[in-house]
């Protein structure tokens, strides 16, 4: 396996990680791997206690935020699986502009509120997807390109 495929794999198996993840957000909000981000948000919007709607409200924000992450997921595996894995440039800088443009915002937003422990995620999802699309990219960039 040469090093372009070996990355594109790892661009799969990462996409595919982030519908499981978007799907467990949005049918298990309340699994342990979210536990650090809802004490958080509990401190710092002071719900101690979380007044009888939290929670409601939670779960269907969650299921939302769920929906939409695996949706992102899904269309991320896609454009791997096609266009980037036939070394389609466009595929690239989407990817990597749809990548940079929502770590950043949701990564602001999250820290500008105190909620580090999503900004936290967030880098390592960023690592997970950026990692993999930065060694590709020199390929596609580059002359060597088809």
């Amino acid at each position: 396996m040469n090093r372009f495929d070996f990355w594109i794999r790892w661009l799969i198996v990462a996409s595919a990680g982030v519908v499981v993840f978007g799907l467990m957000l949005a049918f298990f909000p309340n699994m342990p791997l979210l536990g650090p981000i809802n004490d958080q948000l509990e401190t710092v919007f002071a719900l101690d206690p979380p007044s009888p709607g939290f929670h409601p409200f939670q779960h269907w924000i969650y299921g939302a935020w769920g929906a939409t992450i695996a949706g992102w997921g899904l269309l991320v595996s896609f454009t791997v699986w096609l266009p980037l894995r036939k070394k389609e440039r466009w595929a690239w800088y989407g990817l990597a502009a749809s990548l940079l443009f929502w770590y950043l915002l949701d990564t602001a937003i999250s820290l500008s509120y105190g909620v580090t422990d999503n900004a936290i995620l967030n880098t390592v999802v960023l690592i997970f997807l950026g990692l993999p699309l930065f060694m590709i990219g020199r390929d596609l960039i580059s002359n060597q390109a088809t």
